[in-house]
């Protein structure tokens, strides 16, 4: 029999007799004001995900313009898995106007073997494409297609530079096996180290028709057939990362500074100025000014003048190439993407439309809808549709979590100069503005949050430079320890509804201190031969925790957490990021098989990757809108084509409609902690949060 609709607010004053009169007034109010307030439910969808576009930016290993087409292509390293690094080729046929993906680049080749791609372009505008243990790629279509050019290369190959000669001869720096080339039109490389002292390559350039090699010990040159030869003067003992040239002559970055030859690369001197004694990544010689990218920063001298450092670059980029276009100079950084000058340098402008090449360490959608991602250069945030300039700057933030009140806390992963330097921080604006609430002295990482609902008390977990569990009051300044009392460095926290504590540590095993017990009954559940990084928790009280590697990816416990099985039919030994929606379906992200859905608590699993551009996936969430949203590695923040949960999450008794009997389930259930199907928004508490949700999504339900 169909069931007629009414409406909240005749259900309500049906229902009123169960409130106070105080409350009874609150919810009548509220009825009125969402009246007219539904909900959509639906399953369908062809591909799982979409990019949701963003944030953008990122590690840009190269750049390099087709002098025939005027065509630009970006070489971009990320992130792949804890302290792993992949890359990614993008094209902008608009002058850096904006940017698209290549993923013809990598398709078919393992991911990981990607990393920092360097590009070198023909004048007939094949493309070359050398990516580490990938080796060399070859586009003779623009990059809608690649084939793979390694015959000949040494077994175990990593290419860390190539360059074009002007006979058209490709030549290919080589990691510990020297300098190999490619005739014009060949198929099969040849070594080319004859005279070379070491094979320690790091570099390769062709400059005038002189070839250089930057090693570990030096800087060498040769002209065509010849045997590579040392400078006369300078350069020598150091290693040489990049060369350039400009009116000035020829530049070499290296290790403790920057040097030039003003003959052709016989003789060496040494520049002075901010970058001197320190890494130096990239320099463009303009004619009018000389701007340097070092591991000082990012400065520019004019007409040989005093170095200043550059305008419009956000804090702590720094630029590791350049290439001009169009009137403009543009420059690829470590982490914000691709910049612009019209003005030899003085100033600078994101040309990054289009490139989210970021990896999404850590996210969250918070309450409202906005997203929060975390990455390798702070915290991006997504409101009303577009991104906003990421706030908590060159902070890799390996934790973000809102709290059941709102406030929202995010912790970094830092060492800096050899110095701890983790922080927690704060947010009560939804992400807008953060504050330091950090304790005494720092640990290298923030790994989590957790949180009281009743006594809104903070749990943070740490790693390193002391470690364990810590906590606060709300609003306090003050933070206690809570143990392990061994202070594990902690890689991630969790906090059951039933208030058991649990973290995941490098090598020293899951610890446990349920709910009640002294600080010093810490519990430890084993699993030393791996490192843990999620933990999640179902309506049921299952516990789930996903590894790092070396056993299997996700470990289930269905008695509290007192015993754990792994669950061997999900395909990865990795498990980054494990979500739970309110119907008990599992999702969890891997960084080499993408995201995986079981509808069975874990019996079973489904690969759910589809139109993910990245097999590595970090973090996941559940918004409010009933969507999935992965942050990916290298290739920013996507999300479900569709939702993955039941939408009308208010239809506690799924009779296909949010109505009176619904809203008395939630009554009788009013005020009630821990687990419950009245708890829609999973804060562990019954409360008019829960009734709001309730009321925005009255009546009809689909799907």
């Amino acid at each position: 029999m169909a069931r007629s609709f009414v409406s909240p607010s005749l259900a309500l004053a049906r229902q009123s007799s169960h409130f106070s009169p105080r409350l009874r007034g609150a919810v009548l109010w509220i009825g009125v004001a969402l009246l007219s307030a539904s909900a959509v439910c639906t399953h369908a969808f062809a591909q799982f995900f979409v990019p949701v576009g963003g944030p953008e930016g990122g590690w840009i290993s190269s750049i390099t313009r087709d002098a025939t087409s005027g065509n630009l292509y970006a070489g971009l390293s990320y992130q792949w898995g804890y302290n792993k690094t992949a890359g990614s080729l993008w094209k902008s046929i608009d002058s850096g106007a904006s940017w698209a993906l290549l993923p013809s680049a990598i398709t078919g080749v393992f991911e990981q073997n990607t990393t920092a791609p360097r590009v070198a372009i023909t004048p007939s505008s094949t493309v070359f494409v050398g990516m580490r243990g990938a080796g060399v790629r070859r586009s003779d279509d623009g990059g809608a297609s690649f084939v793979t050019v390694n015959a000949g290369l040494p077994a175990g190959f990593m290419v860390v530079d190539i360059a074009l000669g002007v006979d058209q001869t490709l030549y290919a720096a080589i990691q510990n096996s020297g300098v190999y080339q490619l005739p014009s039109g060949g198929s099969t490389w040849s070594p080319s180290n004859t005279g070379l002292p070491t094979l320690v390559v790091r570099s390769v350039a062709v400059i005038n028709q002189v070839q250089f090699v930057g090693t570990s010990t030096g800087l060498y040159r040769r002209t065509a057939g010849g045997s590579w030869m040392p400078p006369v003067v300078g350069v020598g003992a150091i290693g040489v990362g990049a060369f350039s040239q400009g009116p000035g002559g020829i530049y070499a970055c290296c290790e403790n500074g920057l040097w030039r030859s003003v003959d052709g690369g016989n003789q060496w001197a040494q520049l002075s100025g901010p970058f001197s004694g320190v890494q130096t990544y990239s320099a463009c010689d303009t004619g009018s000014a000389l701007i340097v990218g070092s591991q000082a920063g990012f400065h520019r001298s004019l007409n040989g003048g005093a170095w200043t450092a550059a305008a419009g670059i956000a804090s702590g980029a720094i630029a590791r190439c350049f290439v001009s276009e169009a009137g403009l100079l543009m420059t690829g950084t470590f982490e914000v993407g691709i910049l612009a000058s019209s003005d030899s340098g003085a100033t600078w402008e994101s040309r990054n439309t289009g490139l989210a090449g970021h990896t999404v360490l850590r996210m969250t959608v918070t309450t409202s809808g906005t997203i929060l991602a975390g990455t390798n250069n702070g915290m991006y945030r997504r409101s009303g549709g577009v991104w906003e300039a990421p706030d908590l700057l060159a902070r890799r933030i390996f934790a973000l979590a809102q709290a059941p009140w709102g406030q929202v806390y995010a912790g970094n992963y830092n060492i800096t100069a050899g110095v701890s330097d983790g922080h927690a921080f704060v947010s009560n604006d939804d992400g807008q503005t953060w504050s330091d609430v950090s304790w005494g002295a720092s640990p290298a990482m923030v790994s989590g949050f957790a949180f009281v609902p009743t006594t809104q008390e903070v749990f943070a977990s740490v790693a390193w430079n002391s470690g364990g569990v810590l906590k606060r009051a709300l609003n306090q300044s003050t933070w206690s320890a809570v143990g392990p009392a061994d202070n594990p460095p902690a890689y991630f926290m969790g906090r059951s509804a039933a208030g058991d504590l649990y973290i995941g540590s490098e090598g020293l095993g899951v610890r446990r201190l349920a709910a009640g017990a002294p600080q010093s009954a810490w519990t430890n559940l084993g699993f030393s031969s791996s490192q843990q990084f999620a933990i999640a928790f179902n309506a049921a009280g299952n516990v789930f925790f996903g590894n790092d590697g070396n056993i299997r990816g996700i470990y289930r416990s269905i008695d509290g957490g007192q015993t754990f099985q792994p669950l061997d039919g999900y395909p990865s030994l990795y498990g980054h990021a494990i979500v739970i929606a309110s119907d008990g379906t599992i999702f969890c992200a891997s960084r080499d098989k993408g995201v995986w859905r079981s509808t069975d608590n874990g019996v079973t699993w489904q690969d759910v990757s589809a139109g993910l551009s990245s097999t590595s996936v970090l973090s996941l969430a559940i918004g409010p809108d009933g969507y999935l949203y992965a942050g990916s590695a290298g290739h920013g923040v996507y999300r479900s084509a569709a939702p993955v949960v039941h939408l009308c999450v208010a239809d506690i008794d799924r009779s296909g409609a949010v109505d009176g009997l619904d809203l008395s389930i939630m009554l009788s259930s009013w005020g009630a902690a821990g687990s419950n199907s009245a708890d829609l928004n999973s804060d562990g508490l019954v409360d008019g949060l829960d009734l709001s949700i309730m009321l925005s999504s009255w009546g009809g339900c689909n799907g």
